[in-house]
Parts: structure tokens; sequence; C-alpha cells
């Protein structure tokens, strides 16, 4: 019996309970007004209670129905629920599976990322390392040539310098010798290997006097104790020597050392002057030779310093 039956059978039931709740509290009739005689009244009152039976059974049918399709209803609202409940869980489940593989992807994917940016550090940094010493390396070896090219040249500016120094020194130590020989063969009245020597002093002088080796003083004491000698030797003639001695193209270049040594030696001024004048003007005769080298001085001989 399907739910919608159940009013109508349950409305039945009432009325036929009623009719029979009447029936029994009216007293018995010989006739009943509608004319059922009393076999007929208790066939009828049977039937109606068989209705009543038939109603009350419906009734209950109804309610164990009515008890069964609630239970039925509670059983899949339970099931849905459980079966929502199972879904939320799986889904909350697949949600979490779906997190944890992300984060791991990230992880791996970050890990991966790391050590790709480290690898790539790596490898540029030690591009920029080796690149680094080869730069390093091929400027040190450019200052290395440039330092070893400078220290040659100032070697070799060193070794011409020394070189000229040790010229310059053994320039001035002839010069000195052979000063110094002039004057011990004059003070030992060998005035002609005086000025033999005194003339070799000149020679060395004019041959360092554009380095600035001496100054002018030192050739002016030569030509002085030159002279000198000429006049020791015979006073005589000795300005006609003296004139003829300057008038030789040896003193040309000489004219500052002839002015300097008539400041020293006065007395020889005016044959200085004379002398310094025919130079001006040199007869062309070819240059003297130089003398040959003089002996050691004597040793009680004590030459004056230039």
């Amino acid at each position: 019996m399907k739910s919608y039956h159940l009013p109508g059978v349950a409305l039945a039931a009432a009325l036929a309970f009623l009719a029979l709740a009447s029936s029994a509290q009216t007293p018995p009739k010989t006739a009943s007004p509608s004319g059922f005689t009393p076999a007929q009244t208790e066939e009828r009152i049977k039937q109606l209670e068989a209705r009543a039976d038939a109603a009350e059974k419906a009734a209950a049918n109804a309610a164990m129905e009515k008890d069964y399709i609630t239970r039925i209803q509670k059983q899949y609202e339970s099931y849905y629920e459980k079966a929502f409940n199972t879904q939320v869980a799986i889904i909350g489940i697949i949600s979490l599976l779906i997190g944890l593989a992300l984060w791991i992807a990230a992880r791996f994917s970050l890990n991966v990322f790391e050590r790709l940016t480290k690898s790539t550090l790596s490898e540029a940094t030690g591009q920029l390392r080796a690149e680094y010493a080869q730069a390093l390396a091929a400027e040190a070896q450019k200052l290395k040539d440039s330092n070893t090219a400078d220290i040659e040249k100032l070697k070799a500016i060193l070794t011409a310098q020394i070189s000229q120094l040790e010229k310059d020194i053994n320039l001035r130590a002839e010069h000195q010798f052979q000063f110094a020989q002039g004057l011990a063969a004059g003070a030992d009245k060998r005035f002609a290997d005086a000025r033999v020597s005194f003339r070799h002093a000149l020679m060395i002088y004019k041959s360092g006097r554009s380095r600035g080796i001496w100054t002018t003083q030192t050739g002016a004491r030569c030509v002085g104790n030159l002279l000198v000698t000429l006049q020791r030797e015979d006073q005589a003639t000795f300005r006609a020597r003296a004139k003829e001695e300057l008038a030789s193209p040896f003193y040309g270049d000489l004219v500052d050392e002839l002015a300097a040594a008539a400041l020293l030696w006065p007395q020889l001024a005016e044959t200085i002057g004379e002398g310094a004048h025919a130079a001006a003007a040199p007869p062309p005769t070819p240059a003297p030779a130089p003398p040959a080298p003089l002996p050691d001085p004597p040793p009680d001989a004590h030459p004056s310093g230039n």
C-alpha cells in the first residue's frame, strides 16, 4: 500500500468504529426502522467488524510501512551522510596529497634551481678567476718587461755615466799629473820639460772643458805657469817668446782662460794681451804635435792643486 491511501483507510476505520459504538448503545428492537431483521443486523455488524478489522490491519500496515519508509529514509540519509563525509575526507586527503606533491615538487625544483645557480655561479667565478689570473699574468709580464727594459736603459745610462765618470776621473788624474810634472820640472829649472807638461795639461783641460769638468781658473793656471817658465828661463826674450807661444792656434779657443790668467798674474797682463790679440788672427801654420810623456816627478816635488 502506498502512503497516499493511508488517510482514507484511517477515515473509513474511524467511521466504522463510530457506527458500531452507536449501534451498541441503541437498545435492541424487534424491528429496525430500516426494515432489517436481527439476523440481518447481526450479519451487518459482523461485516462492519470485519471491515473495522481490515481497517485496523490496514492502519497497522500503513504504520509499519511508514516506519519502514522512515527507517529507509534514515538509512539513506545516514548512507549519504557517510558517503558525503567519505567524499569530503577523500577530497581532503587528495588535497593534502596534492599539496604535499606540490611542496615536494617545489622543494625539488628549489633544490634543482639552487644547485643550478651554485653550479652557474661556480663556473662564472672560475671563469672570472681564470680571466683575472690571465689578465694579471699579462699585466705582470708587461710590467716585468717594462721594468726589464727600464732597468736595461737605466743600466746602460748608469754604465755610460760611470764610464764617463771614470774617464773624467782619469782625465782629472792625468791633468793633475801633467800639472804636477810641470811644476816639478819648473822647480828643477827644466823649463822646456815644464812647458811640455803644461801644454799636455792644457790639452787634457780642453778635452774635458765642454763637459764642465774644470773651471776657467784651471786652464788659466796652466797658461800662467807656462808663461812663468818662459819668464824664469830668459827675461830678455820673454815677451817675444811669450807672444810667439800665444800666437799658436792652440790658444785660439782659450780666450777666457787667457783673461783669467791676466787677472791671476798682473805682471803678465800686457804680454798675455798681446799674445791674445795675435792668437785672434793666427798664421796658417800646422798645430804642434803632442810632446812625448815625461818621466815621473822627483820625490821632493810639491804640485799645487787646480
